[in-house]
């Protein structure tokens, strides 16, 4: 999509090489430890004496922010004498760390390398209520200082929310972007035609962990995630449809109260798909999918040209084009009935 002529490509992650004409994959183990010769071996020693000197000063006398940007400082330094960019021609990063930017893509774009940031999600804004209709856009915590430069996005409401925040960046609306895949299809044995509705959840976290995360509402509660699988499975075995359910892999975080709720339900039209079967299995067998707030499934099923929606119980959300991607939001049980409906006639 940025017009790449040779695909020499490095993640922020794996830092990954991939040979264009095999299209195989080679993987490198991180090239900014190894020097290339004793010489630069000296011309770090001598950089970082100083570098190092000059942190515990600012430790010990002033306020202590440089000991937090060694490790970033000897990574750009390692950059700059290896000349690794000479090597590279695209780094691409992504919304998971995207407050974080490494100092070596600063020196890695005035070397001509394209750093690039995608996303592999749409949900980047905090939930807004009807009491918080003052609140234009609800951003999550960091955007407005990002300081990437050149992005690729799902779709124009992507693009929007990016000038936003950088009015002059550099932005390619690509389309749906697959993170993952998986060939799992454990307990997956939907035929496509049948009555199927998909339906991804956010599984709510113990209250301990939301706290952590700086979660300013409890929107994201048991008590309103259980609401939501208790109106599909009432909606499911009155228009006789098949639920597939798919959730996220559960750990210790997420709340004791939803996971036994789920353990315990017992309806032969909800299906519980194991997590590592990937979500376009689910969608592409379905006549709809229906996520909560505001999951990328439901971009993802629009993108397929399969009706979605967002379901929310408690009718109390707001959100602009942007925040919803302009996906319909249901706010009620008897609303989602309808609409569900509409789709079997």
């Amino acid at each position: 999509h940025f017009n790449i002529p040779v695909l020499n490509l490095v993640s922020e992650k794996n830092n990954k090489k991939i040979n264009k004409e095999n299209q195989e994959e080679i993987s490198i183990y991180n090239p900014f430890i190894f020097l290339r010769s004793t010489k630069l071996i000296f011309h770090l020693i001598i950089w970082y004496i100083p570098a190092f000197l000059f942190c515990l000063i600012d430790l010990v006398f002033k306020k202590g922010f440089m000991p937090f940007l060694l490790c970033e400082s000897i990574k750009a330094k390692l950059f700059e004498l290896n000349k690794i960019g000479s090597n590279i021609d695209y780094a691409f990063f992504n919304n998971s760390e995207y407050i974080y930017r490494p100092l070596w893509t600063y020196l890695a774009e005035q070397g001509n390398v394209n750093v690039i940031f995608y996303f592999y999600s749409t949900n980047n804004f905090q939930l807004s209520f009807s009491k918080n209709k003052d609140s234009k856009y609800n951003f999550q915590y960091g955007w407005d200082i990002i300081t990437w430069n050149k992005f690729l996005v799902w779709n124009k409401y992507q693009k929007k929310f990016i000038k936003l925040l950088q009015a002059h960046a550099d932005i390619k609306i690509v389309g749906y972007i697959p993170f993952s895949d998986s060939t799992i299809k454990k307990n997956f044995s939907y035929a496509k035609g049948k009555k199927n509705i998909s339906f991804f959840d956010e599984p709510p976290f113990r209250d301990s962990f939301s706290q952590i995360l700086g979660y300013t509402n409890d929107y994201e509660s048991p008590e309103i995630s259980i609401e939501m699988i208790k109106n599909l499975l009432d909606i499911s075995k009155k228009l006789e449809i098949n639920i597939l359910f798919k959730t996220k892999r559960f750990s210790k975080r997420h709340h004791p109260k939803y996971r036994l709720f789920l353990k315990n339900i017992k309806n032969k039209n909800f299906n519980i798909v194991d997590s590592e079967v990937s979500p376009i299995h689910l969608i592409k067998s379905s006549i709809a999918t229906v996520s909560s707030p505001f999951a990328s499934t439901s971009v993802i099923s629009k993108n397929l040209g399969i009706p979605s929606c967002y379901f929310d119980p408690t009718g109390s959300l707001i959100a602009n084009d942007i925040e919803s991607n302009g996906i319909i939001i249901i706010k009620s049980k008897q609303e989602l009935f309808n609409w569900t409906k509409k789709l079997l006639t």
